[in-house]
C-alpha cells in the first residue's frame, strides 16, 4: 500500500495541529530535547522485565495476527509486540530510536476477540506511522512544565485528534466496523456483549447526546488526551466503507481524503465551545474582534442574512461578551465594503495566540455554513481572515 494512501486516511485537523505544534517556536526546542533524551537500554530493560515478548513459538495465533496488521499498513516498520499484565484495558507505544514496541495489556488479549485485538494493534501502528510519539502529550501536562496555557490546550486538542487518525488505521487492520464498535464498547464499559446491533445503537445514541451537549455549552477547560468514545465511533462509522474497500483492494482503490466527514467531526470536537477559560476572546476587546471576524465572513457574499445574524446574536449571548451588537450590525449593513476593509486591517494589527486562532477560524467556518454549504466567496473570506492572523485554514472548499 502506498504511503500516500495512509496519509489520506489521516484526520485533517490532526495533521494541521501536528504541523502547527512542530513549527511552534516555544515548543520546538523542547521537542528536540525530548527526541535526543532517550535511555534506550533502560527502556528495553523495563519492557523485558515487565512484559512478555510475543514470538511465533510462544503465541503463534497472536504473532500471526500482528504480522497480518503489519501487512495491511504496508509500511516498512521495525518493532515487536509485548503483552503486559494489567487488569485494565490498555495499549501503548514504546519508541526507541528508529524502532518501536507495541505493549498490550493482558486483559485485552483475554477479553477481546481476534478482530478486536487487530483493531487495537492497528490503532497503535497508526500512532507510529503518523509520528505521534514525537509529541508526548502527557509530558506537557505536568505542573513543572512552564509553557503557555494556550499551547497546553493546543496539545490537548491535537492529542484527542490523533486518536481519530489512529482509529482509522485500526479499522484498516480490523476490517470490520462491528468489531471496532465492540472494542470501543469494551473500553468504555468493561462489558462483553454479543449483540452487535445493541452496541452500535448505544454508541450512536451517545454520540447524538454528546453532540447536543457540545452545542449547548460554550466554555471548556478540558485537558484530556483522548476524545469521547462516541465521537471516535462516529468518526469510524462515517469512513468505514472507504477504509474497508481500501483494505480489500489496496492497489485499485484511491482515497481522496475525507474533507466533508472531517468537518463534521471537527465541529463536534471544538464546535460550539471554541474558547476555553483564559482566551483573549473572553474579554471585551477580544470579543469585539471575534464578532467582526464573524460578520466579515458572513457578508463575503454581499449581505448579512437572518440565519447569520441570529448565529452571531446567540453566540454573544452564550459567551457573555459585553458588546453593543445592535450598533455593530447596523454599522456593517450601512457600508459592507468599507466594513470588510476595516476588519482585515484590524486583524493584521493584532497578535492572537495560535490556540485562539484555531477556534476563531472554526467558528467563522460555522457561520459560513449556517445558511447552506460553503461557497467560493466564503472560502476566500475564511482564507483572508486566517492569513491576516498568520495561519492557514485546515479545510478546503466543500468541507
Amino acid at each position: 500500500m502506498l504511503t500516500g494512501q495512509l496519509d489520506n486516511l489521516r484526520f485533517k485537523y490532526e495533521r494541521w495541529l501536528f504541523n502547527q505544534l512542530n513549527s511552534n517556536s516555544a515548543l520546538a526546542p523542547i521537542l528536540c530535547y525530548i527526541s535526543q533524551d532517550r535511555e534506550d537500554y533502560m527502556r528495553k530493560r523495563y519492557l523485558l522485565s515487565t512484559s512478555a515478548k510475543i514470538t511465533e513459538a510462544l503465541l503463534p495465533d497472536l504473532y500471526r495476527l500482528y504480522q497480518e496488521c503489519l501487512t495491511y499498513v504496508g509500511v516498512e516498520l521495525t518493532g515487536n509486540l509485548y503483552v503486559q499484565q494489567n487488569s485494565q484495558y490498555n495499549a501503548f507505544i514504546d519508541c526507541s530510536g528508529n524502532c518501536f514496541n507495541i505493549v498490550v495489556s493482558s486483559s485485552i488479549i483475554k477479553d477481546f476477540d481476534t478482530r478486536e485485538i487487530a483493531f487495537v494493534i492497528g490503532h497503535e501502528l497508526g500512532h507510529v506511522i503518523f509520528g505521534h510519539n514525537k509529541i508526548p502529550a502527557g509530558f506537557f501536562f505536568s505542573e513543572e512544565m512552564q509553557i503557555p496555557h494556550e499551547l497546553i490546550h493546543m496539545i490537548s486538542n491535537w492529542s484527542k485528534a490523533s486518536e481519530i487518525s489512529a482509529d482509522r488505521l485500526g479499522l484498516l487492520c480490523c476490517g470490520n466496523l462491528r468489531s471496532a464498535a465492540s472494542a470501543f464498547f469494551k473500553l468504555v464499559s468493561g462489558l462483553c456483549l454479543e449483540d452487535d446491533e445493541a452496541v452500535i445503537r448505544c454508541l450512536s445514541a451517545q454520540y447524538d447526546e454528546v453532540k447536543a451537549i457540545s452545542e449547548a455549552q460554550w466554555l471548556s477547560d478540558d485537558l484530556s488526551t483522548h476524545p469521547l468514545i462516541p465521537i471516535r465511533y462516529k468518526s469510524l462509522e462515517l469512513v468505514a466503507l472507504d477504509v474497508i474497500a481500501l483494505r480489500r483492494q489496496r492497489d485499485k482503490v484511491m482515497l481522496r481524503g475525507f474533507d466533508d466527514i472531517d468537518a463534521q467531526i471537527i465541529k463536534v470536537l471544538i464546535g460550539s465551545e471554541p474558547f476555553e477559560y483564559g482566551s483573549i476572546f473572553r474579554g471585551q476587546e477580544g470579543g469585539a474582534l471575534l464578532v467582526l471576524s464573524l460578520l466579515y465572513v458572513a457578508v463575503c457574499d454581499g449581505e448579512l442574512n437572518n440565519p447569520e445574524e441570529a448565529f452571531i446574536r446567540r453566540l454573544i449571548a452564550r459567551a457573555g461578551i459585553n458588546l453593543n451588537i445592535d450598533e455593530v450590525i447596523a454599522s456593517c449593513k450601512v457600508d459592507i465594503r468599507s466594513f470588510r476593509n476595516g476588519v482585515i486591517s484590524e486583524l493584521r494589527g493584532r497578535t492572537v495566540p495560535d490556540n485562539d486562532v484555531i477556534r476563531l477560524i472554526e467558528v467563522c467556518r460555522q457561520i459560513a455554513v449556517v445558511d447552506g454549504e460553503l461557497n467560493a466567496s466564503e472560502v476566500d473570506g475564511l482564507g483572508r481572515v486566517a492569513n491576516a492572523l498568520g495561519c492557514e485554514p485546515w479545510f478546503d472548499r466543500g468541507s
